[in-house]
């Protein structure tokens, strides 16, 4: 949260409630814990394998 925040002109704290709302969602997995976590992508499911 310390390189987004800054990046997106908003303070880590302020971002904390909703990257956990994306990571209960499943949308965001995360390595780490505290000051050390790393957030990344979730991946994207391709559509073309239900065809």
């Amino acid at each position: 949260m310390s390189v987004l925040g800054p990046a997106l002109g908003k303070s880590p704290r302020e971002l904390n409630r909703p990257m956990m709302a994306l990571k209960r969602a499943g949308r965001v997995p995360s390595v780490g814990q505290r000051a050390q976590t790393r957030y990344y992508p979730a991946a994207v499911r391709s559509s073309a394998s239900a065809s």
